[in-house]
């Protein structure tokens, strides 16, 4: 039933034209179905679903569509979203704020980066991938960028372009058990572990990466999309592609280092359900 919600928002946004008189009557149609999804659902669960709807919303394809009628319902939408809060706007922890609380300046040590910019935008990236899949958003953990840094910096020191995920040397290319081991020696624990779901995940990603300039966080971010859409443009059921979809992660984070040897920056993604720090 989600899904054909969803195709049907899609519809709408790119394909279907409507006529204008007929708006209000299609935006009703769209909120019953909304509706109709939320009967069952507690408080907690209802905001989610309404930040999911408006992640959609927001999402850049859809504000870069330029019809009055997308444009039009969109608007509506978004005041049913303000009108159907039980407060009426929830509060919402950017990057910048937890930042104010996190010593995470001592894990990211490229020059020259806006770092705020960097995490929104891959950021962005995830949670728009996520909300066309009918995905609940991620959000952004700050304070554990010391674990994929430290990853990072043990392949930039190492030059490691194979076998990335291996902790020991007994290790095949990606040990579960060998990488949670190695999160608690970093002081992370998770929550839960359900039979059958993987309590976290690891990305890793690297491409060659030069900047001389005053502000190189562009040419980071551009680095960046490559190795995003390299994971975005899998297939979905490879590893990459599901750590950005899969929907009982909730946190990511990310590290980056340089290898001054072969200019290669590596970028370290971690993904995880909730989290126990020690």
């Amino acid at each position: 039933m989600k899904r054909r919600f969803l195709i049907i928002v899609v519809l709408c946004f790119f394909g279907i034209s409507f006529n204008v008189d007929a708006y209000s009557t299609q935006t009703q149609r769209f909120i019953n179905m909304f509706e109709k999804q939320m009967r069952s659902m507690d408080t907690a669960k209802k905001e989610s679903y309404l930040d999911l709807i408006a992640s959609i919303l927001d999402a850049p394809s859809v504000k870069a569509n330029n019809k009055t009628e997308v444009k039009t319902l969109v608007k509506e939408l978004n005041s049913w979203i303000d009108s159907s809060r039980t407060t009426k706007k929830k509060s919402v922890t950017t990057t910048s704020e937890k930042e104010k609380a996190s010593d995470w300046k001592n894990y990211q040590t490229l020059q020259n980066i806006d770092f705020t910019k960097v995490r929104d935008t891959w950021l962005s990236w995830h949670n728009e991938l996520r909300a066309s899949k009918w995905v609940e958003p991620l959000a952004y953990h700050s304070d554990l960028e010391k674990s994929a840094n430290a990853r990072a910096t043990y392949l930039a020191n190492n030059s490691k372009t194979s076998w990335t995920h291996a902790r020991q040397e007994s290790d095949w290319y990606y040990n579960y058990n060998s990488i949670k081991e190695w999160f608690w020696d970093q002081w992370i624990y998770f929550a839960k572990e359900t039979w059958g779901k993987s309590a976290f995940s690891e990305s890793v990603g690297y491409r060659v990466y030069r900047c001389s300039w005053w502000d190189c966080t562009q040419s980071l971010i551009d680095v960046m999309k490559k190795i995003f859409d390299s994971f975005a443009n899998e297939w979905e059921n490879w590893a990459h592609y599901k750590a950005i979809v899969m929907p009982h992660y909730h946190n990511m984070w990310i590290g980056f280092q340089i290898d001054p040897k072969t200019n290669y920056v590596f970028m370290v993604i971690h993904y995880a359900e909730k989290i126990v720090e020690g």
